[in-house]
């Protein structure tokens, strides 16, 4: 399970490097820059920290178990 500690590191990290990213897109004149970086990687990083927590529950899928 991932504590509230983390998620606030990983998104975070997720901000800066697509700022980072988004800021070379700029300075080069190209199309989708800084916050367009920054809104996809915060997006990718909450599905999958969203994902993460979803799988990490064991319960039976339909209602079997397993022996």
């Amino acid at each position: 399970m991932v504590n509230k500690s983390e998620v606030v590191i990983r998104l975070i990290l997720s901000a800066i490097i697509g700022g980072l990213i988004g800021t070379e897109r700029e300075a080069s004149n190209r199309p989708a820059g800084l916050r367009t970086h920054i809104l996809v990687t915060l997006g990718s990083t909450l599905i999958m920290l969203v994902s993460i927590e979803g799988f990490m529950i064991q319960e039976p899928v339909c209602g079997r178990r397993s022996s």
